[in-house]
């Protein structure tokens, strides 16, 4: 099983106004690569209620009638995709929107994890997402949003969000002005690989007129990494009467592999079960198995974790 990894991202701004056009358009530097995760962040400074773009789903939405964010996937994109066009129920103000293109995500798997705090009125110094549950599993992707707003003044204001915690980068900031409505978006993302949750990241605040007036709001997914293993490369099963069943092959050498599992038919049925052996310039280290049982070994392609066979005692 592989962590996440990002292909590529973008970010914007949009504007939706009283009598406009009620469509706009997110996209990427360049064509998607197929069967990889598109994800959608809009920071809408009203309730616009966008219809998700064909082949996307809802993943989370703040709730409330004031300032959003929505959170919108579509897993398994086709190669060459690189736009997609929103439309949202009605007129508004300024939007924030960012996309990011991952592979390695799970297909089809639901939301893991989600968690939000705000939107709140009042002057602040850091602001957190809130704090999700725990996935069952541990290696995640994880994003997250801040946001702050001001409406009914002159959008004269000058915010920061930095410091994110708890190992969030901080992906892009921007902001969004529409008449006297001024938001500004703070996009971080994280990637956990063999450490389970809770997930949640605070960032510090820098305001150049800070008043009781302003609002915060911020939301945090988290995404399950592809559990999916590749096909076999070799396996070999020994069994204690001497006889044998290897397919394909053993080799003497693996050039593309990392792991390899062996699991062994102790009477107790917990020693060396799953244990991980490694090849190391393509020379398998078998590490030595106990006589005795039948044994075996599965061997997976470079960059990915092995698991037991189904077929293992």
């Amino acid at each position: 099983m592989a962590a996440p990894s990002i292909l590529q991202a973008a970010n914007g701004t949009a504007s939706i106004l009283a009598g406009g056009d009620l469509n706009f358009e997110v996209s990427l530097p360049a064509p998607t690569t197929a069967g990889t995760t598109v994800i959608i962040c809009l920071y809408a400074g009203s309730p616009l209620n966008p219809d998700p773009p064909v082949g996307f789903e809802s993943l989370f939405v703040i709730p409330g009638t004031s300032f959003k964010h929505y959170w919108l996937r579509r897993a398994n994109v086709a190669a060459g995709e690189q736009s997609w066009t929103l439309t949202v129920g009605v007129a508004g103000g300024p939007m924030i929107w960012r996309v990011w293109e991952y592979n390695n995500l799970h297909p089809s798997a639901p939301l893991a994890a989600s968690a939000h705090n705000g939107p709140t009125a009042g002057q602040r110094t850091s602001w957190s997402t809130g704090t999700t549950g725990t996935p069952a599993a541990v290696e995640t992707l994880s994003l997250a949003c801040h946001g702050w707003a001001r409406a009914g003044t002159a959008p004269t204001q000058v915010v920061d969000f930095h410091s994110h915690t708890n190992g969030f980068t901080e992906d892009a900031e921007l902001d969004a002005i529409v008449g006297q409505v001024h938001i500004q978006g703070s996009f971080s993302s994280k990637v956990t690989e063999d450490v389970g949750g809770p997930y949640e990241t605070t960032a510090s605040i820098t305001h150049s007129a800070p008043h009781n007036d302003d609002i915060y709001l911020a939301s945090i997914i988290t995404l399950l990494a592809d559990t999916t293993l590749p096909p076999v490369i070799s396996r070999r099963i020994d069994y204690n009467d001497d006889t044998s069943y290897s397919d394909p092959a053993p080799p003497t050498r693996l050039t593309d592999v990392l792991a390899i599992v062996y699991w062994h038919d102790y009477p107790y049925r917990t020693l060396h079960y799953g244990q991980e052996m490694y090849a190391v310039d393509g020379v398998i280290l078998s590490g030595g198995l106990h006589p005795g049982g039948d044994v075996g070994w599965e061997a997976y392609r470079q960059g990915l974790h092995a698991e037991p066979h189904p077929d293992a005692p």
